[in-house]
């Protein structure tokens, strides 16, 4: 098992290269490049991945390092300036892309639950691919990057209930105790991670300042991932998500003054996993549903990310943020994210997402998230 992971990684890692080196001759992102590699890689390209779930591990430890260097870039500082403002739109956001789903949903005839899910997987957007286009372009500070990276968070916190709810959706109705068993879980797990957030921001400066003091710089790095992969390991043992931990431990450290110090030893890590993740997303389009269905793949490439950018820009505008700025915020958060992806999986796995909506978000998704850095 363990040398077929490793070839993975190695193939993963020969046909990256090539890849990458082309489209950077092209002046296109590097992300685009490992999704297209994924796409090639895998079993519905020239199948040179024979089973893709064995990279899935190292896929969501990829997400987890970027939300935790996410978590460590956020300021607390610069989103106080912003804060009024950023919270409403986030929300709002939300909320009405929820509702266009919903919406959507209600129109096709679809039952109530599939609705939800797809309000849902509308609401959410990529923080992998955003920041990271961002970050690439050094503009988180900039007015744009501070708006989007306060809606990310709050959409990425707003998942949490979204897991906490949506199987409710389908629970045995005519089983109380089921579905009084379930909320009391997630509920718990949701009040014991604030719990975790707040004791941490109590005590994880004056811990890391006696890290600090032993001038090891070895010594500090293996803390600092030891906290991510430990709040990351405590997430998942709630029955929350892996990556959600990692997110919360970089914000953790990231309101502490070694926040800079954390993110120097994490860097290095985080561009090669990331490519793992990008690939593994990559791996999930299917040519031959694409090919069978190019018409409402090519629709719903355009129509989702024309909703949430319409739907943004115009709440941005009744905020009377600067026309240029709201359009920004549109374009940055119009596609659909990797949270989504962990929703359209569960929905497929519990029965209320047909196959054919599956691959057909699936596919419009990766082609979004395709185009996002371009038009950032």
């Amino acid at each position: 098992m363990h040398q077929l992971l490793l070839k993975d990684i190695l193939l993963i890692f020969i046909c990256a290269i090539p890849v990458v080196l082309f489209f950077n001759r092209l002046h296109l992102p590097t992300m685009i490049g490992f999704l297209i590699t994924g796409a090639l890689m895998g079993t519905q390209g020239f199948g040179l991945i024979e089973d893709p779930t064995r990279i899935d591990l190292l896929a969501e430890l990829g997400l987890a390092l970027l939300l935790f260097s996410v978590g460590l870039e956020f300021s607390f500082d610069n989103f106080k300036q912003i804060k009024n403002r950023a919270l409403t739109l986030a929300f709002l956001q939300i909320i009405l892309t929820f509702g266009a789903g919903w919406l959507i949903g209600r129109l096709l005839n679809w039952p109530l639950s599939r609705c939800l899910y797809f309000g849902c997987v509308l609401a959410l957007s990529s923080s992998a691919v955003v920041m990271h286009a961002f970050h690439v372009r050094k503009t988180l500070d900039s007015i744009p990057g501070q708006l989007v990276t306060a809606i990310l968070i709050v959409q990425d916190l707003a998942f949490i209930p979204m897991l906490i709810l949506l199987p409710l959706v389908h629970a045995p109705t005519d089983t109380t105790q089921v579905w009084s068993a379930m909320l009391s879980e997630k509920t718990i797990a949701l009040l014991s991670l604030v719990m975790v957030f707040v004791v941490g921001r109590l005590i994880l400066g004056p811990f890391l300042r006696l890290v600090s003091s032993v001038n090891r710089r070895e010594v500090f790095a293996i803390t600092v991932i030891t906290i991510g992969f430990g709040l990351s390991w405590v997430t998942a043992e709630m029955g929350l998500t892996f990556a959600l931990g990692s997110f919360v431990a970089g914000i953790l450290i990231g309101s502490t003054e070694y926040k800079y110090q954390a993110l120097a030893e994490v860097t290095p890590f985080r561009y090669c996993f990331n490519s793992l993740f990008f690939v593994a997303i990559g791996m999930l389009l299917n040519f031959q549903f694409i090919a069978d269905n190019l018409l409402f793949t090519c629709l719903l490439v355009i129509f989702i990310p024309i909703i949430k950018m319409s739907l943004v820009t115009l709440v941005s505008l009744f905020l009377r943020l600067p026309f240029k700025i709201a359009i920004i915020t549109g374009l940055a958060i119009a596609q659909i994210g990797e949270f989504s992806f962990l929703i359209i999986h569960s929905g497929y796995q519990a029965g209320v997402i047909d196959g054919y909506l599956h691959d057909l978000i699936i596919a419009s998704s990766i082609f979004a998230m395709m185009l996002t850095p371009i038009i950032i």
